[in-house]
């Protein structure tokens, strides 16, 4: 339905692929929880200690180890730690969830299911997302992925060698995000396992040694890191293996935070999957009612689907990305309902939402009165407008128009859906992301902070009552840890002049517990605020003169 050409067609793909992975992938400051990873591994770069990832100084092990040294790798490689070293470790790792997705797909599902999948995946908004960032999401998907694709290509005769690559694979994964690295590969094969008591045939001193081996390689870094980090037991600090059991087992069964509703994943998936969350509910529904030809759809990725889905949901800590392992399996599920040729009329509705959402964006300069709106922000240029609304809504057009143009109904509609989803979803990340980045204010008021300091490099750094953030950390270069002044009388007590110089952050909303000395004066550098901002949340730094 895609090609009759599978040289040319994986040319296409894999091109597409690295397109949508790599291009602009540093180009923007830190989204999300990025800013952590950035300022802990420039915490172990500059201390030379890869074992206990600090924030601020203070031992963070919330995440395994392996994503923080990916990272790290790299930036020694290119000698210098940026945007593009923290994001392309898992630009990687997407690269491999597509190829074991395709393989997955073509190997229990069929050959047209390969290149669907493939293609539905990687033009799904939530993807793309998650591969771009630099977090340990894409790694933590990237192992779960592959070693159930790894046991599906040896499924029929594993020996030791096969069973110690398959818990390597896990081991890897629970050192980059934790332990559903472990728990959700299984999950996904117990339908297999369990019919015609497949399980029983495992049950060999070759699978024992593998799983204890791979298990042994997991916690090496943790017998190799001295218990109690660098703070030591006497400060109350956590071994890095307590904080990962909190972070996972405790956060499951106990949560502490991230307590979402418990119908979060029905919100997150069609979120997810956009623009294919129409053609993925028609999938799963023919699915369950047993309308989707295949055994392996029935037997084992159906209920995979189903106990992967229960084993997020049942959990008390929820939050959308959670459940970015069930990705594949949803990619999956709308390739085996699509190459039978069931969907033509869902993939048209999709074609024409597809449609719809570019034509908005096409009108959206006039509709918006753009030129009214860029002298308010005083950011966008009307070439940066042009570029985040009209340039992606033509090249989405006239993709789908050029993909649609010949061939039979299911193949065109097919076709303008890949090319469509691959133009909206990859003109997000790659034109309009960096146009949105520039009304983003942290980073380029830590650039100043980090100029002034190199200006003044013998000064002290404090910040009042809260902690810089990681981007602040990073971009501003502040030594660590960064004194935090808790009260006005320890601010009081810093402002007065000392034999060194010194500087303090403080949020616009502290402004009145300033000292007299302070309040009369001038912030060497205030945080840009927009006329629709709070100016209590915007940062500035304040000069303390020596002696």
């Amino acid at each position: 339905m895609i090609s009759s050409r599978p040289a040319r067609h994986a040319v296409l793909f894999w091109t597409s692929a690295v397109a949508l992975l790599f291009l602009q992938l540093g180009l923007t400051a830190t989204w999300q929880s990025e800013d952590r990873w950035l300022a802990i591994v420039r915490e172990m770069i500059a201390s030379g200690d890869y074992f206990h990832p600090q924030l601020n100084g203070e031992l963070y092990f919330d995440k395994p180890l392996l994503s923080y040294w990916l990272i790290a790798a790299l930036a020694l490689m290119r000698g210098a730690l940026d945007e593009w070293a923290l994001r392309a470790p898992s630009a990687i790792a997407g690269l491999i969830v597509l190829w074991a997705t395709r393989d997955l797909a073509g190997r229990v599902v069929g050959m047209e299911a390969k290149h669907i999948a493939g293609w539905a995946l990687l033009t799904c908004f939530g993807f793309l997302q998650w591969a771009r960032l630099g977090e340990a999401d894409m790694e933590n998907l990237a192992a779960c992925t592959l070693a159930v694709c790894w046991y599906w290509r040896r499924r029929e005769s594993m020996r030791f060698l096969d069973y110690l690559v398959f818990y390597l694979i896990l081991s890897i994964g629970a050192q980059c995000k934790g332990l559903t690295a472990v728990v959700v590969p299984l999950l996904a094969l117990l339908p297999d396992l369990l019919r015609e008591g497949r399980w029983r045939a495992h049950l060999r001193w070759p699978h024992v040694a593998a799983a204890g081996i791979a298990a042994a390689l997991y916690f090496l870094p943790f017998w190799l890191a001295p218990q109690g980090g660098i703070g030591g037991p006497a400060e109350g600090a956590r071994s890095g293996l307590d904080l990962v059991l909190r972070e996972n087992i405790t956060r499951y069964v106990d949560p502490f935070d991230h307590t979402g509703p418990i119908y979060t994943y029905l919100i997150a998936l069609p979120y997810y999957l956009f623009p294919w969350s129409i053609v993925f509910v028609a999938a799963l529904y023919a699915a369950l009612r047993g309308r989707m030809e295949g055994r392996a759809v029935r037997q084992w990725l159906l209920p995979a689907f189903v106990l992967i889905f229960a084993f997020f949901t049942l959990s008390g800590s929820r939050r959308n990305y959670y459940i970015l392992p069930l990705l594949p399996y949803c990619a999956l599920l709308m390739g085996a309902y699509l190459q039978a040729g069931a969907g033509i009329r869902v993939l048209r509705y999709t074609v024409a939402l597809m449609a719809l959402v570019a034509s908005l964006l096409l009108l959206s300069p006039l509709i918006a009165l753009w030129p009214k709106v860029e002298h308010l922000a005083g950011v966008a240029s009307l070439q940066d407008i042009l570029m985040a609304t009209t340039l992606p809504a033509i090249l989405a057009l006239a993709a789908m128009a050029i993909a649609g143009a010949r061939g039979q109904p299911e193949a065109k509609s097919l076709r303008a859906a890949m090319a469509g989803a691959a133009m909206l979803c990859g003109s997000f990340f790659i034109l309009q992301q960096p146009v949105i980045d520039g009304f983003r204010t942290t980073a380029d008021f830590g650039r100043e902070v980090a100029a002034l300091r190199r200006a003044h490099p013998d000064t002290d750094v404090a910040a009042y009552r809260e902690k810089p953030g990681g981007r602040l950390l990073f971009y501003g270069d502040l030594p660590v840890p960064v004194l935090i002044l808790r009260d006005p009388a320890s601010l009081l007590d810093y402002a007065e002049p000392g034999p060194r110089q010194k500087l303090v952050l403080i949020y616009g909303k502290y402004r009145d517990e300033l000292p007299p000395s302070l309040a009369a004066a001038t912030p060497q550098v205030s945080e840009k605020r927009y006329p629709w901002e709070d100016e209590g949340k915007k940062l500035q730094a304040w000069i303390v003169p020596a002696r």
